[in-house]
């Protein structure tokens, strides 16, 4: 691949293209892998049911509204690629709909895991102060 070719991908022209063709190479690891976040999403869904009282069930409740989101959402974007749908198949689209997946779960889980340490910290400090109440 030559220099004006790599140019050439991130022109606007080629980024905002409303019908960007047929020629997605790529679509066989993205089906596979927005796939897979579903049914992980699903099993992660299961393991929040079973765990309500498990100081991680914001975790799984997260992680599995998370994956079953970006999981769908990106199946239905590659859907539209392959089948040629102007606009909903851009590739500014699908690259966009990456980007705010990975800010998404980096935020999210940030807030998941402090509220995680903060219950836990509950926890330890209500077990501190059972210790000496009378039974």
């Amino acid at each position: 691949m030559n220099s004006t070719s790599l140019k050439l991908l991130f022109t606007p022209t080629y980024i905002f293209n409303p019908e960007p063709g047929y020629y997605f190479t790529s679509a066989p690891f993205f089906l596979i892998f927005f796939s897979v976040l579903v049914l992980l999403a699903i099993v992660t869904a299961f393991l929040a049911y079973k765990k309500r009282k498990s100081v991680y069930r914001p975790l799984y409740a997260y992680l599995a509204n998370w994956g079953l989101w970006v999981g769908l959402v990106g199946l239905l974007l590659v859907f539209f690629r392959l089948q040629g749908i102007p606009y909903f198949s851009m590739r500014a689209l699908f690259a966009a709909w990456i980007i705010m997946a990975i800010v998404w779960i980096v935020l999210g889980l940030k807030a998941v895991l402090r509220t995680i340490a903060r219950s836990i910290a509950d926890q330890a400090q209500e077990r501190r102060k059972n210790l000496y109440r009378k039974k």
